[in-house]
């Protein structure tokens, strides 16, 4: 039997934060875009926390909308972008409800953060109603922020971070019960079965996708959306290298289920498995009222996603690579600014009895093996920064033992999210005694997705220093 050394979701990163972004909980390297939504500050959007009404078909009916109290909501725009209407029957199960008329209604109440509507539903023709928010009418803070509902850092997207949301009214005779409530941030949900010997010859990888859309029911094969998306490699430890495994893969229209068969190897082999051009896993149809994506940021560059990975003990041969544990130890980080967030810099102090008491080899830090990467609206970008030195370690006192990278004179600190990415090029010097030995950053069984000039690399955090 073929024991898989596998773990699902691998975490490639931790990182760290510098003021005003402190909810990062160390997901994924890739998944820092999803996560972070590209902004320094996640309550830089309107936010809807609730609609809640208890309603009757007759006059003076009262709706209330819960903003958050940053969302600093333009009263007006909710005019602009509020249309509540009536509902009946869809033809099917698998369409949306039919939308019929509109139903006027007037601002009553504003309070703190809750606005009150007045509604007359003398007119409602069912027991259902709609409330859809248009994402490029609803504002805040004097038109300058707007509603990113599905979180891909770009605000106020038409249909993709439109609000829809329904309301029962007590009293009509017609009952909605046919169709689908509308909600583009549904999205296509895959799970991860991860690898699995099938007894034989052949060994698996298995995708299954939640088919379901409450009354409606996705049948379309996707197939040749997977063949494309998805990517099986084996390692090699002797070479760090990952070599792509080739696979036949079935789809099973009655069930989601995807499995990719590949030709079984000697037990122990490791492999992870990845995918690529997510924007093309979509629904070959539209499902409660729009085409659902599996990966709902269409704001950034499509970069690769691990989706299993190799655990950590598959590698402990080559005894020159730092574990990752080490490596964050090794490195402890801090900023540093000067007035009005002038003259920043990432200040690394090294714990020698990790490294070794002769320090870092200085020759390899270099901006191509130490990385500093920050947020902004498009994603990561590099910093570029230049390297000082400092040594005060009495006990070493000719070792350079604090690190300190200088960004760029005219940047701010402007408390935007960074990680500090090493590679595996930089190394250490070791003890003068070869214990420790010379070794070396990076972790060659990850692949980070900012590009093949990435892949080795090791996000560092920042023990739990406040920068």
């Amino acid at each position: 039997m073929k024991i898989y050394r596998t773990i699902a979701a691998l975490a490639l990163a931790t990182a760290f934060l510098l003021p005003g972004c402190d909810n990062f909980t160390g997901t994924p390297t890739d998944q820092v875009f999803l996560d972070e939504h590209h902004a320094a500050n996640e309550n830089d959007i309107v936010d809807i926390l609730g609609v809640t009404g208890t309603l009757s078909n007759t006059v003076n009916q009262k709706i209330t909308i819960n903003f958050s109290l940053d969302s600093a909501i333009d009263v007006d725009s909710i005019t602009e972008a509020l249309t509540i209407r009536n509902l009946s029957d869809a033809a099917n199960l698998e369409s949306p409800y039919t939308q019929g008329s509109a139903i006027p209604y007037t601002i009553e109440q504003i309070s703190g953060a809750a606005v009150t509507l007045d509604i007359d539903l003398t007119s409602a023709s069912a027991d259902l109603i709609e409330l859809h928010f248009d994402a490029t009418q609803l504002t805040g803070r004097n038109g300058t922020i707007s509603l990113d509902t599905d979180g891909d850092g770009v605000k106020g997207e038409t249909g993709d971070d439109d609000y829809y949301t329904y309301l029962s009214v007590t009293g009509p005779a017609t009952t909605v019960s046919v169709g689908t409530t509308r909600n583009p941030q549904e999205g296509m949900a895959l799970s991860f079965g991860g690898f699995s010997a099938s007894g034989g010859a052949t060994d698996r990888y298995t995708i299954t996708y939640d088919r379901t859309y409450e009354s409606a029911t996705d049948t379309s094969d996707y197939k040749a959306k997977l063949d494309g998306s998805l990517i099986i490699e084996s390692y090699a430890p002797a070479t760090h290298s990952w070599t792509a495994v080739t696979y036949t893969s079935t789809y099973n229209t009655g069930t989601g289920e995807f499995i990719a068969s590949f030709s079984g190897s000697v037990e122990g082999t490791v492999y992870r498995a990845r995918l690529v051009n997510r924007a093309n896993l979509v629904t070959n149809a539209a499902f409660m009222g729009y085409v659902q994506r599996y990966d709902m940021d269409n704001a950034r560059v499509q970069y690769d996603e691990i989706i299993t990975g190799p655990t950590a003990a598959a590698f402990t041969a080559d005894a020159l690579q730092l574990s990752e544990a080490q490596q964050n130890a090794a490195f402890n980080v801090s900023v540093i600014s000067g007035n009005g967030g002038r003259g920043v810099a990432v200040k690394i102090s090294l714990d020698l009895s990790v490294v070794g008491d002769r320090g870092m080899n200085l020759e390899t830090i270099t901006p191509e093996n130490l990385r500093i990467m920050r947020t902004t609206s498009a994603g990561f970008v590099e910093m570029p920064w230049t390297l000082s030195y400092q040594r005060t370690n009495a006990t070493y006192p000719t070792v350079n033992n604090v690190l300190v990278l200088t960004l760029d004179s005219d940047y701010v600190l402007a408390g935007s999210f960074f990680v500090l990415f090493a590679g595996p090029n930089l190394r250490t010097l070791g003890d003068e005694d070869g214990t420790p030995p010379a070794r070396y950053f990076g972790s060659p069984t990850q692949m980070i997705g900012y590009g093949p000039e990435y892949t080795g690399f090791i996000s560092l955090n920042a023990d739990g220093a406040t920068l």
